[in-house]
């Protein structure tokens, strides 16, 4: 299931997840690490740990499959 979709259909967002945390996101759910999610975006690692700290901030998480869970749980 795209979390994209499962975003989209959310009337409320309160979190205001970016499309690219979102990318994030579902990436991570496909068991994607730091370095593909880059490579794939062409960006640094540093630049996707960053948006991964972001990311766990809105979702008040603590580790990256805590966020993945935590998003799918309120919005899936």
């Amino acid at each position: 299931v795209s979390l994209d979709r499962q975003w989209m259909g959310c009337k409320s967002a309160p979190m205001k997840l970016t499309e690219k945390e979102r990318s994030t996101l579902e990436q991570l759910a496909a068991g994607k690490r730091d370095m593909d999610i880059a490579a794939g975006e062409g960006v640094k690692p540093h630049t996707i740990a960053t948006r991964l700290e972001r990311i766990l901030n809105k979702l008040n998480a603590s580790t990256r499959t805590e966020a993945v869970a935590v998003f799918v749980r309120r919005y899936g």
